[in-house]
Order: structure tokens, then C-alpha cells, then sequence
């Protein structure tokens, strides 16, 4: 999003939470932002939730596989993601966009949410504690990691 300041003449470009001053003649396109380590991610995106997890929500591949047997798995991604990366046995596609008005069907407790990467995972949990869920969690890396932990 950019944002004109009237008075310089100056424009504010929002990237990544925080705003960055173009001068006048500068390219508008801001260098690539190295990536936030996923542990301060939760403050950012559970923000909207009246009383933010004290648990750990993070679950590495290894510990999900070990979970598998008694955990709910929402996978929040889009359809041909799950076609073209695959996804983690036994879960149960609910794309992010359609997560809102889906909550009621999914069970409220032992929910993981898993993504590409981690981020829709996260944004999926502070959905879930707003409706109610307890302790839900995600797969830390997303798919990505997943298949990393576990490629043949």
C-alpha cells in the first residue's frame, strides 16, 4: 500500500509491517526483506485474539508424524497446492479463505493447521482460537518442511 503525505510530497510504502520512505524519484520497488524467523510471527498475527496461546503452537514434521494418529490436520491451502506439493496423510483441506465460515465443522480440539510455508498455518490458528478451538496448532515450515523432513 502506498500512502501520499500531502505536505513533502514524499510517499510511505507499507512493506512487511513496517512503512519505508520513497523520495521523490526513487524506484517504487522496495529490495526483497529478509523473511521473519517464524517464532516472532505469532505475536504479529495473534494479535487480534483477546488472549493470546501460552502453549507452544509450533510443531516440527517430526512431531506432527508422531501425532498424526490423534490430531485433527487442516490443511489451509489451495487446492492445486495440495496437487502439486502434496499434502500430510489424513488431512482435510479447508482453504484459508473459506476457513471463517467452516470453523463449526471441524473439531475444536487437537486441530494442526498446515500450509505452504507456515504463515496462512498461523493466520488458521488465531481464526481458530477467535471461534473457540482449544490449543490449536501448526507445522512450523509448512509443507516445505514436511517434505524436506521426509523426502525419499
Amino acid at each position: 500500500a502506498v500512502v501520499s503525505t500531502q505536505s513533502t510530497g514524499r510517499s510511505l510504502r507499507s512493506c512487511c509491517c513496517r512503512l519505508v520512505r520513497l523520495h521523490p524519484g526513487t524506484p517504487h520497488t522496495l529490495p526483497r526483506t529478509v523473511p521473519t524467523p517464524t517464532s516472532y510471527l505469532p505475536v504479529r498475527l495473534l494479535s487480534s485474539v483477546p488472549d493470546p496461546p501460552h502453549y507452544e503452537i509450533n510443531l516440527t514434521p517430526q512431531q506432527l508424524r508422531e501425532l498424526l494418529d490423534s490430531c485433527n490436520v487442516v490443511d489451509v491451502r489451495q487446492p492445486e497446492e495440495l496437487v502439486e506439493f502434496g499434502a500430510v496423510p489424513g488431512s482435510v483441506n479447508v482453504p484459508l479463505g473459506e476457513l471463517a465460515g467452516r470453523l463449526g465443522d471441524l473439531p475444536t480440539e487437537n486441530t494442526v493447521f498446515v500450509c505452504q510455508r507456515g504463515f496462512r498455518s498461523l493466520k488458521a490458528i488465531s481464526l481458530a482460537l477467535e471461534a473457540g478451538f482449544e490449543a490449536p496448532r501448526h507445522l512450523q515450515g509448512g509443507m516445505e518442511a514436511w517434505n524436506e523432513a521426509f523426502k525419499n
